[in-house]
């Protein structure tokens, strides 16, 4: 070119081939296979059952997206393009030696060699396999009789073998496709123990304190990767009449990281906008794998009721509280670019001060975002797979359904599930606390939109070969906070309401 260049853009676009040649885009073949073994009966005439199991599941994935590789593109714009070219001892753009020419179109291989475009292209397959392996074994049965009615009770004991392999082509291997990247091969496996138990505790079924029942359970898991967690649970069931019953329960629960999370990389291609340019770009955004990382925890409270005023309508409320802990989240690529602006206009820095080198612009850089050197643009960020401080949600959820035959008009009914999110506040790693109820949450990665209400309300009628069904869903509107770090301003998603009508 005679100057320097800096190329924005994917060449060839659809592998070069014209409509109508069958042209291959990519393929994606899955294979799954689950084989299951079960074996259960009485204890030598003891009254308790016990069930055994065995399963055994794998998925394959053999897939391929074709994509340039890199450093055959860079030899080919110098003209030492094809398979047979030395660029070591040949002269470029002569003999076996070709110029790639990139101002062609997507849709024929001219002014190129179709073998110049093969040479260029990787069409090789990536293969992905998950093996899951479970044993479990459980016994249940009556322990003693209680003046509410039998004590019952189960026991039980898991084990899983997980095992995930990855296997990429060369040039994703050495991460040398210029818009999908690569990643490297990958193997993880792991085993899970796990022990639990379970009581149905009757504790009283009279006409003086009507019906009365406890759940009490626990359970341990184990994991050879480093994970492990107790986890209870009570619950209490009072229904002192028969068309009123009251609940309430109280539980912890955990999530341990995939897998996935814990050995494998993964780049993901994102739209950006980036503070420090101005520019819009798609980046590729590389979370590592974190080993390190702790189990999701939650403690829940759930109260509510269920009540049948009249015959035949039923109306549910229920209140839920949720504290999580150690959110597993992977850093959001948006967010590091906007707080990296942050710190740099904090020093006083432009984009022309990192080309230039100036140190208290390159000491306020995050080294985690790759830039280029002579224009700032950014290239690539790393990203990373962590624990988080703490969320809290809570709302409240209430349904209602109503039957009824109106004689020869035929059966109405209509129910109505409402679901009212009052908080989800989430405590970010820097310790600030983000109102994510009502809001897009664009730039945490622990939380999706949240908008605060949603009603569905399905109205039905059926008499004889008709009936007639409509359903109304109904989210209320929430704010785009966040999106850009206030750089386009603050929007709202308004509120969507769609009715379905069937006939």
């Amino acid at each position: 070119f005679g100057v320097p260049v800096l190329w924005r853009g994917r060449v060839i676009g659809n592998n070069g081939l014209t409509p109508g040649d069958n042209r291959q885009i990519g393929f994606f073949s899955d294979d799954t296979y689950r084989a299951v073994l079960g074996l259960d009966g009485e204890i030598f005439d003891s009254g308790w059952d016990y069930n055994l199991a065995y399963a055994f599941s794998r998925d394959q994935r053999d897939q391929a997206v074709p994509d340039q590789i890199g450093q055959r593109l860079d030899l080919a714009l110098a003209g030492f393009g094809g398979p047979d070219c030395n660029p070591v001892t040949d002269t470029p753009g002569v003999g076996s030696c070709q110029f790639y020419n990139p101002f062609g179109t997507s849709l024929t291989t001219v002014p190129n060699d179709p073998e110049l475009i093969e040479y260029l292209t990787n069409r090789d397959a990536s293969q992905l396999r998950t093996d899951l392996t479970t044993i479990d074994a459980v016994v249940t049965g009556d322990i003693m009789e209680l003046p509410g009615g039998t004590l019952s009770a189960a026991f039980g004991y898991q084990f899983r073998n997980e095992i995930r392999v990855s296997d990429f082509p060369n040039a994703a291997e050495n991460e040398d496709l210029i818009f999908l990247i690569g990643t490297p091969d990958q193997r993880g496996r792991r085993t899970v123990d796990a022990f639990f138990g379970e009581l149905a505790v009757p504790i009283a079924d009279n006409d003086t304190l009507g019906l009365i029942e406890a759940q009490v359970a626990v359970r341990y898991e184990d994991y050879s990767s480093g994970q492990s967690s107790t986890d209870p649970k009570f619950a209490l069931r009072w229904a002192p009449q028969d068309n009123l019953s009251l609940r309430a329960s109280w539980s912890s629960a955990f999530r341990a990281p995939t897998l996935f999370q814990i050995t494998n990389q993964q780049t993901a291609l994102n739209g950006t906008l980036d503070p420090v340019t101005g520019s819009v770009v798609f980046l590729a955004e590389t979370a590592n794998p974190n080993p390190s990382l702790d189990p999701e925890e939650a403690d829940t409270i759930n109260l509510g009721a269920s009540w049948e005023p009249i015959e035949n309508l039923v109306i549910d409320i229920d209140y839920y509280n949720i504290e999580y802990t150690n959110l597993i989240s992977t850093q959001v690529g948006q967010s590091l670019l906007i707080q990296e602006a942050g710190a740099l206009a904090a020093a006083g820095c432009t984009a022309a001060d990192i080309v230039a080198g100036v140190a208290a612009c390159l000491a306020a850089r995050n080294p985690a975002i790759i830039r280029d050197p002579a224009t700032a643009t950014a290239l690539r960020i790393f990203t990373e797979r962590e624990n988080a401080p703490s969320a809290e949600t809570e709302g409240f959820d209430i349904t209602a359904s109503y039957e009824f035959d109106y004689g020869n008009w035929g059966t109405f009914g209509i129910r109505s599930a409402n679901s009212f999110v009052s908080k989800f506040d989430i405590t970010q790693p820097d310790g600030t606390v983000l109102e994510g109820a009502g809001k897009r949450n664009a730039n945490t990665p622990f939380a999706n939109s949240i908008p605060e209400f949603r009603s569905n309300t399905a109205l039905s009628w059926a008499n004889g070969p008709h009936s007639i069904n409509g359903v109304i869903r109904y989210i209320s509107e929430y704010e785009e906070n966040d999106a850009t770090g206030g750089l386009i301003g603050e929007e709202t998603v308004d509120s969507q309401t769609t009715v379905d009508l069937q006939y």
